[in-house]
């Protein structure tokens, strides 16, 4: 994560020497202090005032930097779970804050953290970003799916609780009818027991922990066997001690809806007896696909791909593995799919013939039966005919690349390629496209605090398909990011992620509204009055007539406390000089305790800058372009906030609106109770 997050010292206390005969015998001889490793991760961290920091979280702190500095140290098959072992809270042991619950030692049915201490007093505030409701740390998404048996959205997270004497993480849930109101759900996927079952049934193979699985949507797994339905895949960690085959101390294994047919929150899951069904591998497996010889195919952090032949087989846990492919890079989280859709406003087609030459390029491979085939032309916008002409002219002989590979590592990142599987059991390749090479190079997705990133395919309201993504928000003891679509912009050459466009339904009547007003001297701060307490948790919406001159354009966060005076995003504007490209590109910021930087595109055709943003409390995510450019920005909004706009020289503003933002948060019963709001519309 970087320099923003060097506070916390993890090391191992000499006052804790009391817990290592304990904690030796709990997960077996070998592991933890002395690890040489995981004490060159505890030299480099820093300082331990971070945990007297009431704004740091420490054992969020703690976590991330584990996560940052454990991910590339060679000699350990798994330096987090090595490093974890080693970690400390002042004189307690971290693991000890994982396995303690409200009603005693977390299990089934007491899932909520019992000591909050290093909880952001502020986090319980959060109303629209999702979020674990009991206090507990969590960090990543996992397997976030729409289920299409009951029309039920999903979010699993990393939930930092743990059964017996497990560390955790393990599969937090959430769901939702209509992906703007969300009901927390009991913890689905316990580390090392099947709680589906009565009595619960003891699952050897994963006492430690449940680390980051990914979904995927198979037809046979609905309960009627043969419509589609879901399969959560997830990397266990496992003990030496209780499961000897335990070498690289991680395997995979696979979790069912237990009760699929009378249950449409799938509040139950199961693991089928055929667990594990990968031993000896690493975490993060990243959502199967789906390749045109109908095996399927996931890869995990090491590049590793493994493989099972037909739907039968992946719904029987019979995987293979069929080799490492170098050209995915090592990382964590990592995700395949098609290329999306086209960005909304730049999907007029080309001609015929080049609609044909994407097509015979980009069927290889789908991600599964209920995703689009990334079969799309190249898009371009309408209002401009030398923009149209210019991509044009450039494309008629490049099809348009096939696939998206994300990644995490010091952030999230993505490239665009053509992804080809010639064969079951082969390999394949992952390349630049002919006419996109500069696509291949890896992009950063959020200059903020943004990590570990799940996409998933999920209908619209009209039953078209989809692709969201959520990441984690690195702040304090940790949050979900907003939902966002990605599309493809082929003018600006760039993915895109827009704020879904179920979130408007949580506007409030707006607070601030003004309309085609002249900003004319410069750098006087137009204030945008609202309420107390409206700017914390709301949405800003700013749109500007492109500038005729170079101009620095400010929205700024201000309030009356001294500790947290400002925060700001910006746009750098000045006018492009003559070129044969789409698009030209402007500095873009936002700040908070450091400024997070990024560059913007702008397509020659546009006409206004745009920049949403959203605030809840104790962040704010900035869209600039609806998405063009994110980032996740860690800031304590004070009551007292106000918003404000300025520029370094005269500009027209369009429109300057602030909404307050409902909360997301209702029953599971009221999810239950609610009707079916989302259906494909056809299959794929």
């Amino acid at each position: 994560q970087g320099s923003q997050l060097t506070l916390c010292s993890i090391a191992a206390r000499p006052s804790a020497a009391e817990h290592e005969g304990e904690r030796r015998s709990k997960r077996g001889e070998g592991r933890g202090r002395g690890n040489p490793y995981s004490e060159r991760i505890t030299r480099r961290i820093g300082h331990p005032a971070c945990c007297q920091m009431p704004h740091t979280g420490c054992g969020m702190c703690i976590f991330v930097l584990l996560r940052s500095a454990a991910a590339y140290l060679p000699g350990l098959e798994n330096p987090l779970q090595e490093a974890t072992d080693d970690a400390f809270i002042g004189d307690r042991p971290l693991y000890e804050y994982t396995t303690q619950c409200t009603k005693g030692p977390c299990a089934p049915g007491n899932d909520a953290c019992a000591d909050t201490t290093i909880a952001s007093s502020r986090l319980s505030s959060v109303a629209y970003h999702l979020r674990d409701t009991h206090g507990c740390i969590e960090n990543d998404p996992n397997g976030p799916v729409f289920d299409p048996v009951h029309g039920v959205f999903h979010h699993f997270f990393q939930l930092h609780v743990a059964y017996d004497d497990g560390r955790g993480p393990i599969y937090g849930h959430l769901v939702s009818r209509d992906l703007i109101h969300w009901a927390q759900m009991p913890t689905a996927i316990w580390n090392g027991l099947d709680a589906s079952v009565s009595p619960q049934r003891t699952t050897p193979y994963d006492t430690v922990a449940i680390y980051t699985g990914s979904a995927v949507v198979v037809p046979g797994a609905a309960p009627d066997g043969k419509g589609d339905g879901v399969v959560q895949i997830y990397p266990g960690l496992c003990d030496a001690a209780v499961w000897p085959d335990c070498k690289s101390g991680t395997l995979l294994a696979q979790a069912v809806p237990a009760a699929y047919a009378a249950d449409p929150l799938l509040t139950n899951w199961s693991k089928p007896k055929y667990n594990p069904i990968v031993e000896n591998t690493q975490r993060d497996p990243s959502s199967p696909w789906r390749t045109p010889s109908g095996e399927w195919r996931l890869r995990t952090y090491d590049s590793m791909v493994y493989g099972a032949a037909s739907d039968a087989d992946l719904l029987a846990g019979k995987w293979y593995t069929i080799g490492k492919n170098f050209d995915f890079e090592q990382a964590e989280c990592p995700s395949l799919y098609p290329l999306p859709p086209p960005t909304p406003g730049f999907d007029v087609a080309l001609d015929a013939a080049t609609r044909r030459s994407t097509a015979a390029a980009t069927t290889t491979t789908t991600i599964s039966p209920s995703s689009s085939s990334s079969t799309f032309p190249a898009f371009l916008p309408s209002s401009n005919t030398a923009a149209t002409a210019a991509v044009a002219s450039f494309t008629a002989a490049a099809a348009l690349p096939t696939h998206v590979h994300k990644t995490s590592h010091s952030g999230d990142w993505w490239q665009v390629g053509n992804y080809e599987a010639p064969s079951a059991r082969v390999l394949g390749s992952f390349k630049p496209a002919n006419g996109w090479e500069d696509l291949f190079t890896q992009r950063k997705m959020d200059q903020g605090h943004f990590y570990a990133s799940k996409d998933s395919e999920f209908p619209t309201r009209s039953g078209e398909r989809r692709r969201v993504n959520w990441g984690w928000a690195t702040v304090p003891m940790g949050l979900q990011s907003l939902p966002r679509e990605i599309t493809f912009n082929a003018v600006t050459r760039t993915l895109e992620q827009a704020p879904i466009e179920e979130l408007v339904d949580l506007r409030g009547p707006a607070a601030f509204s003004a309309h085609d007003f002249k900003i004319a001297q410069m750098d006087t701060e137009i204030v945008l009055t609202v309420p107390p307490g409206v700017a914390e948790q709301c949405e800003v919406v700013v749109s500007i007539a492109m500038p005729t001159s170079p101009t620095t354009i400010r929205l700024a966060a201000v309030s009356a406390d001294p500790d947290h005076p400002r925060t700001e995003c910006s746009i750098d504007y000045s006018a492009p000089n003559a070129t044969d490209l789409s698009y030209y590109e402007v500095p873009v910021a936002c700040s908070s305790s450091r400024v997070y930087r990024d560059v913007l595109r702008i397509a020659t055709s546009e006409k206004t800058l745009d920049l949403r943003l959203f605030t809840d409390h104790v962040l704010f995510e900035a869209f600039f372009q609806n998405g063009r450019v994110a980032m996740t920005v860690d800031w304590p909004f004070p009551e007292s906030t106000q918003w404000s706009l300025d520029s370094s020289s005269p500009v027209n503003v369009l429109k300057s609106i602030i909404y307050p933002m409902s909360s997301i948060w209702v029953t599971p019963e009221q999810v239950r109770k609610a009707p079916r709001k989302y259906s494909y519309r056809n299959s794929a």
